[in-house]
């Protein structure tokens, strides 16, 4: 005997949307926020300025401090005490013993040179 169809089945019926087109649907309809990595701070938020930062005692140093009075008179100093500039490394003490050519490599302005030039 063939079932008529005003009869319901107890069989499943059978749909074009499945269950994760179903979830995607749902998930499109409410949005959730993006998650963010953990330690994300948001680009809009205040920057917070310490009040020891904002004190100008503490965030410039005094003129006699500062690198660029310091090294005018390092110079000077520099240039008073030796005719002969100085070698790297220290090796001022074998400076006699050395050939030119040497000598020429351990010279403080003789610095190395781009491959282009």
């Amino acid at each position: 005997v063939l079932p008529s169809p005003s009869i319901p089945s107890l069989n499943q019926v059978r749909t074009k949307i499945t269950k994760t087109k179903k979830r995607r649907l749902l998930k499109k309809a409410n949005p959730q926020p993006k998650r963010r990595p953990h330690g994300y701070i948001d680009p809009l938020t205040p920057v917070k300025i310490s009040p020891t930062a904002t004190r100008p005692s503490l965030s410039t140093p005094p003129t006699e401090e500062r690198l660029s009075h310091y090294l005018p008179q390092r110079s000077k100093e520099f240039s008073n005490e030796t005719s002969v500039p100085p070698l790297r490394f220290h090796f001022t003490s074998l400076e006699d013993k050395m050939s030119p050519k040497v000598k020429q490599m351990f010279h403080l302005s003789n610095a190395r040179r781009p491959r282009w030039q």
